[in-house]
């Protein structure tokens, strides 16, 4: 008996995760005595539910949705990537989302929404739509559908005297986030600092350009360096977030180990990781109107079993494995 595609390798009778768009016309995926009943128009593979608590998580393809998966495990995980969800961030399409995620969900389920644009060069209106419309709208759909959601931003929240585009429309989202729990809603909004592990880091941010620098051998050029950043690698973060929602914490959390370091200290050791010593060019740029160079977060409090690595080594190791 051939398998369908998408369950190559997993073989019948274990657990599965699909993405939204292999579901089709099934209902769950929630382990599986296997019925067997393939449609070879669509491919669907029909199975019955067993009835246990499902895991979605939102922006899949993502870093951060992909450390929460490897966090939670492929066991009764729900993973929807950028086409199973494009058209849910208008206003008008809050039924979709509805309709969609009360066809893989039952009450008491957990929604992670970890898409999410980062660059704050992108256009506004796209920036409001992905961070701030598409979450609110599966908030609202959780709450009608009796969920539990999970949404996530930035430390910058609150801080900045001129936010960029990507901080306001974070911003946005903490303000109605506050305004659903006020409402009773099941809602967490966990505050992020900057992750790196698994991909590349984003081209726009500082690791992608040192990535950059050092696989073109040109030097980067920066500022003094010394500005203050906290590093996370995202599968000590995501590990932190499965233990915060695990707590029936609602609100707003800070994720935070306490232990900033100086983006200098990040390049040197970079430099030093790849065997290019002239990677960052120090005081080639002004200092930003805006920075940190003396806040440091206060660390979130976490089971004993949940560790951050060490930011210097891991970034280090980091590098050399990917550059």
């Amino acid at each position: 008996m051939a398998e369908p595609p998408f369950c190559t390798g997993l073989g019948f009778g274990r657990q599965l995760w699909l993405t939204l768009s292999q579901w089709r016309n099934s209902t769950g995926t929630r382990t599986l005595h296997f019925t067997r009943r393939l449609n070879s128009a669509d491919r669907v593979l029909h199975w019955a539910l067993l009835g246990d608590v499902m895991t979605v998580v939102i922006g899949a393809n993502g870093r951060l949705g992909q450390g929460l998966i490897r966090a939670h495990g492929t066991q009764n995980l729900i993973a929807l990537g950028r086409a199973d969800c494009h058209d849910w961030v208008q206003d008008e399409t809050l039924d979709r989302v509805i309709n969609k995620l009360g066809t893989v969900t039952e009450p008491g389920d957990t929604v992670f929404v970890a898409s999410g644009l980062l660059d704050p060069r992108l256009p506004v209106d796209a920036l409001d739509e992905v961070n701030f419309t598409l979450p609110r709208n599966v908030i609202l759909a959780g709450e009608q559908l009796g969920l539990s959601v999970v949404t996530f931003g930035t430390v910058l929240e609150g801080m900045m005297k001129q936010p960029n585009a990507y901080v306001r429309s974070k911003e946005r989202l903490s303000d109605y986030v506050a305004e659903a729990v006020s409402r009773n809603a099941n809602v967490l909004h966990c505050r992020m600092h900057t992750l790196f592990g698994l991909d590349d880091p984003p081209p726009f941010m500082f690791l992608g350009q040192l990535f950059a620098a050092a696989r073109s051998r040109v030097p980067l050029k920066m500022t003094s360096g010394l500005q203050l950043r906290e590093y996370q690698h995202v599968l000590d973060t995501a590990l932190a977030v499965r233990a915060i929602k695990k707590s029936g914490c609602l609100g707003h959390v800070t994720i935070s180990h306490g232990k900033p370091v100086k983006l200098r200290d990040i390049a040197t050791s970079i430099a030093e990781a790849v065997g290019f010593p002239e990677l960052g060019k120090f005081g080639a740029l002004p200092e930003p109107p805006e920075e940190n160079y003396g806040v440091v977060f206060q660390p979130t409090l976490l089971p004993d079993e949940i560790k951050f690595r060490d930011t210097i080594p891991a970034v280090a190791k980091y590098a050399a494995e990917r550059i």
